[in-house]
């Protein structure tokens, strides 16, 4: 376990943040804002991203992602 010096301001946030989440604890609190980071940094990335793809190269793409990560459900026609 580690300790962090913050100032009051900061303190008063992570508490109001910590009821708003309803987190457990400020370790929670910390993770999700650290997500919240890691999301909006790859949105602004995806962002940046310029293509164009037809359905079915995105039915392809989404079918072979699924099938590495276990198998799940196919993606069918609409």
């Amino acid at each position: 376990m580690k300790t962090v010096a913050v100032s009051e301001e900061t303190w008063r946030k992570l508490k109001e943040l910590k009821e708003k989440i309803k987190a457990s604890s400020f370790d929670d609190v910390i993770n999700a804002l650290i997500e919240a980071w890691h999301l909006t940094s790859l949105r602004e990335e995806v962002s940046k991203v310029d293509m164009t793809v037809s359905f079915h190269e995105v039915r392809e793409f989404i079918t072979t992602m699924r099938s590495i990560g276990g198998g799940e459900k196919q993606v069918k026609d609409q």
